[in-house]
């Protein structure tokens, strides 16, 4: 009876785990849609910095501070990386502020996907 019960804890565990991944992939993939329709692609790749950062740079710097970067795209805190960028950026993080909480979670999602 134990052994089965810890059968269906751990089967319960996987599957909570793989809906999990699921839902964070799709919460990704409308980030993606998100970074996209702000036109945040003129400037922002996802490997190379010519332009501004790259989401792979942004990613590595807000890595375990999804609040920061929240904070960041509603205009609450600074930069922690390129603070020479800023000023540019300025116009975007007024469009980030208007976009609904859950299109700004999965875009924080997006971003720290990398």
């Amino acid at each position: 009876m134990i052994k089965k019960s810890v059968k269906v804890l751990v089967l319960a565990s996987v599957c909570g785990l793989i809906f999990s991944s699921a839902s964070i992939a799709q919460d990704a993939k409308k980030g993606k849609e998100v970074f996209q329709r702000l036109g945040c692609t003129a400037c922002h790749s996802e490997s190379s910095s010519a332009v501004a950062p790259s989401v792979k740079e942004i990613s590595k710097a807000y890595a375990g501070k999804p609040k920061k970067l929240e904070d960041f795209l509603l205009g609450k805190r600074e930069p922690i990386i390129d603070k020479s960028r800023f000023e540019a950026m300025k116009p975007f993080i007024n469009l980030t502020k208007k976009i609904s909480p859950e299109e700004r979670q999965a875009l924080v999602k997006y971003i720290l996907s990398f």
